[in-house]
């Protein structure tokens, strides 16, 4: 890929690919192992077919809320996280 749009627009791809195809609780890496890079490629090689994927994960990415964005904006839940630059390395 050559700009950051195709970036997204292959990983997008890529994951709903991953959330149609693999099994319950599967992670990525053994589905990949499972399954194979070369027919992960070729199922994604179609341009059309991306965009088919990309849009229906936005879709799914559209319904639901960030619990990250949740915790960053309201003090309250927040108070349960420390900052990382005040955690001690472990020696």
């Amino acid at each position: 890929v050559k700009t950051e749009d195709e970036v997204m627009e292959w990983t997008g791809a890529y994951l709903q690919y991953y959330r149609e195809n693999a099994q319950w609780n599967e992670r990525t890496a053994a589905w990949l192992e499972r399954v194979g890079l070369a027919s992960i490629k070729k199922a994604l090689e179609n341009k059309e077919d991306r965009l088919a994927l990309v849009a229906r994960i936005e879709k799914t990415l559209s319904l639901t809320t960030d619990p990250w964005k949740e915790i960053v904006e309201n003090d309250h839940l927040r108070k349960n996280f420390e900052p990382i630059s005040s955690v001690q390395p472990v020696q």
